[in-house]
């Protein structure tokens, strides 16, 4: 890199930090596959709340719970979350434990309405294995957002449903949930 480069390459450099504070940054001098490609090889450093705390527009937060969830109870978790809450996420990533393989977590990530099917990592990245929520929204009523969370995590709440309510409602239409 001539000295004339430098500014502007430390300049981009803060700038992307600015943006993604723990986003990785490869110079291409320097960057092999490896490191480009993996789904969760560094998930602690990406679930960093101060990570998405940069958005200076957008409202962050985490949502940590010893509770397990079951994989149902996430899947339906995930689509009423998209379907209730959608319009004002950002950003959801975590780590959320599962009752039915608790050395396994499950990675979970979302971009507004759109989450991908959790995937089921081999371990736990580190000793920490509690779910670990990481989201970034804007106009997100927080509190009805993690009271689904806990009625799905099965955490008990005065007034407020809970997981078995939730899921084997003889009335609920599959696929339809109230907006």
């Amino acid at each position: 890199m001539s000295n004339s480069t430098a500014p502007g390459i430390a300049a981009l450099h803060a700038r992307l930090t600015s943006l993604n504070p723990g986003a990785a940054i490869l110079a291409d001098d320097g960057a092999d596959a490896a490191a480009l490609t993996g789904i969760a090889d560094d998930v602690t450093r990406w679930l960093a709340v101060d990570a998405i705390a940069a958005h200076r527009s957008a409202d962050a937060f985490a949502l940590v719970r010893d509770a397990a969830f079951t994989r149902g109870a996430l899947e339906a978790f995930l689509d009423e979350a998209a379907t209730r809450f959608g319009d004002a996420l950002l950003r959801v990533k975590g780590l959320v434990a599962l009752s039915e393989s608790p050395d396994r977590p499950a990675l979970v990530r979302g971009l507004g309405s759109v989450f991908a099917l959790p995937v089921i990592l081999p371990a736990w990245p580190g000793a920490d294995r509690r779910t670990r929520l990481a989201v970034a929204a804007t106009n997100l009523d927080r509190a009805a957002f993690t009271a689904l969370f806990d009625a799905y995590a099965g955490s008990p709440a005065v007034d407020t449903p809970d997981r078995a309510a939730m899921m084997d409602n003889p009335l609920a239409l599959p696929g339809l949930r109230p907006r």
